[in-house]
């Protein structure tokens, strides 16, 4: 059997709640209220809320405006 080669890396499009925080420099407790608030853009994929990083960047464009 021929060896298979190794997984190439898969770019990640979205960020957990911690990640996302870290991103933006707010408290991770902060993003999740505003997430749940609907000020801050995220996706609920059953209890995990996933935060995807060009929705991220297009709302932070919008407020620098």
């Amino acid at each position: 059997m021929k060896p298979s080669k190794p997984l190439e890396p898969v770019e990640r499009i979205g960020y957990t709640a911690k990640e996302a925080a870290t991103y933006l420099g707010v408290c991770e407790r902060s993003l999740k209220r505003w997430a749940k608030a609907g000020k801050v853009p995220s996706v609920k994929l059953g209890r995990r809320r996933i935060f995807p990083k060009t929705v991220l960047d297009a709302w932070l464009a919008r407020l620098a405006k």
